[in-house]
């Protein structure tokens, strides 16, 4: 009997602290969202330093079956990132494939193209070089019809990032180079030098030695005038090897 009644009391127990712990985060919920529209709630959850608090916030909003079809996408886009956060990359992949289809049925295509950008992402920080390249490249088609020069020039540097991953140099090179006029006419001036250095990077893994020592000059002279001491650090490291 004894025991029967510590076991009710656990359970009341537990029953209580869950209780309150919902109560908590209903609060915090108001406190967090009065006066805001959707947009700044999802802003505000993004810039949560707790983010297990911030997915059950999110988790929360996404149950809401009266969302419009774009409050949907907006609320998926900032699950699947508070998931990446988190380091759970298979959700993430998972809830921004979610956003990608819903996105791409009601023919919201650059929605459709951001959502398969972070996909590619996700995918590249698992491992999953194969999904990476051809999500990226999903959201590249997209992006080659529209005037978006430096989104293209970004998603050139990732597929060139994929295929430096799986060995397949002489891709990457061709990438990193379609990127780079982009770049060097609608750029920053880093956004210049990162290229650089990136192709100095490839140039001398596939043994081109004067190219590479040539490009890698280049940059530390840019990075001088700069005063960037981390990418110094970088290139000399690179010219020493």
């Amino acid at each position: 009997m004894a025991v029967a009644s510590r076991t009710f009391a656990l359970s009341i127990f537990f029953w209580l602290t869950i209780s309150l712990a919902n109560y908590a985060l209903i609060i915090e919920q108001s406190e967090l969202y009065l006066g805001k529209n959707l947009g700044q709630k999802l802003l505000t959850i993004e810039a949560m330093d707790d983010k297990s608090q911030a997915l059950a916030l999110i988790t929360s909003l996404s149950e809401d079956t009266t969302l419009s079809t774009l409050n949907r996408l907006s609320v998926l886009a900032t699950q699947s990132k508070i998931y990446h956060r988190l380091g759970r990359l298979d959700r993430a992949i998972e809830v921004a494939q979610q956003e990608q289809k819903l996105a791409n049925d009601f023919d919201f295509r650059q929605i459709a193209a951001d959502a398969s950008k972070r996909v590619g992402a996700y995918a590249y920080y698992k491992g999953n070089n194969r999904l990476a390249l051809l999500s990226y490249q999903q959201a590249l088609n997209y992006y080659l019809t529209v005037n978006a020069p430096i989104a293209q020039a970004n998603l050139y540097n990732n597929i060139a990032l994929v295929h430096a991953a799986t060995a397949k140099l002489e891709n990457a090179l061709q990438s990193y180079q379609q990127a780079q006029p982009l770049y060097q006419k609608f750029g920053s001036q880093l956004d210049k030098l990162d290229v650089k250095y990136n192709i100095a990077g490839l140039h001398l893994r596939l043994k081109r030695y004067d190219i590479a020592i040539l490009m890698f000059h280049e940059v530390i002279e840019k990075r001088l005038e700069m005063d960037d001491p981390k990418g110094l650090a970088m290139a000399y490291g690179d010219l020493g090897s």
